[in-house]
């Protein structure tokens, strides 16, 4: 129990993107402002790999951009399901993103037409900003191809190339066996819709022949509620709120890397710290991360020993022992400027405390008395009483 409380407590520092959507191997944004989707990533590619994705309607030559007639959007179950809708002048379009979590390199759009009232064909555009800026599209055979980026295709689908500026005046490339795609041209999968009420989009990222899995969206959804129901039946005795706090930190720590990037901030190093310690909690099989205990700042080095004793603990193993046995003198010196910085309420004072206080109760732990010295019980009653 005091473990899902921790979690909880990581929540507010961790999670700081309420619209985040990921799979842990797949991330990307949802821009509340501009209301689109931005900075779609694959893990895999270390990169960005999409600017942004939209959604557009076209009808008797005229482009209807989705994100200029948003109502409302949503998370649906984890963080790896978002639903947006949209009321074209009274034609309500409802779109779902889907990253998967049985096939971590896929991703799912459909897109719910029922809500369109016109009589007459119109087109539905899926606008790509790759941040590839120049390369082949390809028409392979059952999808289309360009770098990384594979599209599922049907005989409703065409891909058309064009600049933004170009594409309003409906000057567009379109793609029949290779087509190349220019530095500022963006990619339109283009689908014809005619009596048909929705539309399924699946991409998979990988510069390897894909696999697509070729089911219906009902599916799709199926399988991810079934996931999601059995990840819940761990924490049955929770509330829902508190298991939804645990979905979002579960596929946060799946994505991140089990190593320290040490050129990074102080802040996003700090973070990442937190994140390496749930990949123990919640991935258990993860090996611990090399760490470095020197970071020129003591506040960071006492977080540094903080997370490497808890993760140490979690393997029931003696390497945190060691370690303050062996750098007693220097852990003895950041623990005392640490307590410094603490007192005199530098930076982020609070949470820096709450960290060194459960630190010298880890110490005393796991040294029953040997490590201490005198000041450490006058520490800790400082810290308790601020």
């Amino acid at each position: 129990m005091k473990r899902i409380i921790l979690l909880i407590l990581f929540v507010s520092s961790i999670l700081r993107a309420n619209y985040l959507i990921t799979n842990g191997e797949i991330a990307l944004f949802y821009d509340g402002k501009n209301n689109i989707l931005t900075n779609v990533k694959a893990r895999e590619f270390s990169k960005d790999v999409l600017s942004n994705l939209q959604i557009l309607l076209i009808k008797d030559y005229k482009i209807y951009r989705a994100r200029n007639y948003y109502t409302q959007t949503k998370f649906i179950d984890g963080k790896n399901i978002f639903y947006m809708k949209y009321n074209i002048n009274n034609n309500i379009v409802e779109s779902y993103i889907v990253l998967s979590n049985e096939n971590k390199n896929d991703m799912f759009i459909y897109t719910n037409l029922n809500g369109v009232k016109w009589n007459e064909p119109y087109k539905l555009v899926y606008k790509f900003s790759p941040l590839i800026l120049e390369g082949n599209v390809e028409n392979k055979d059952g999808y289309y191809k360009y770098d990384m980026l594979n599209f599922s295709k049907d005989d409703k689908s065409n891909i058309l190339v064009a600049t933004e500026r170009d594409f309003e005046n409906f000057k567009v490339k379109s793609l029949e066996t290779t087509l190349l795609k220019g530095l500022n041209e963006r990619i339109y999968l283009v689908k014809d819709i005619e009596n048909k009420k929705d539309d399924s989009l699946e991409i998979v990222f990988s510069k390897k022949k894909p696999r697509f899995s070729n089911i219906s969206f009902a599916e799709v959804m199926a399988r991810e509620q079934k996931f999601w129901d059995n990840f819940n039946k761990k924490y049955y005795y929770l509330r829902d709120t508190v298991i939804n706090q645990i979905k979002k930190l579960y596929l946060i720590s799946f994505s991140n890397q089990n190593s320290l990037n040490m050129n990074m901030s102080r802040a996003k190093y700090m973070e990442q710290l937190k994140v390496i310690y749930l990949n123990g909690i919640l991935n258990r099989e993860r090996l611990i991360p090399e760490f470095n205990f020197d970071r020129g700042d003591s506040i960071q080095n006492m977080f540094t020993y903080y997370y490497y004793i808890k993760l140490s603990n979690l393997k029931e193993n003696s390497d945190a022992k060691t370690l303050l046995r062996n750098n007693f003198i220097k852990v003895k010196e950041d623990i005392q400027e640490s307590y410094k910085s603490i007192t005199n309420k530098e930076g982020d004072w609070l949470e820096n405390s709450l960290v060194f206080y459960n630190f010298l109760l880890e110490i005393e732990k796991l040294e029953k008395n040997e490590l201490l010295f005198n000041e450490i019980e006058l520490m800790k009653e400082d810290i308790r009483g601020k």
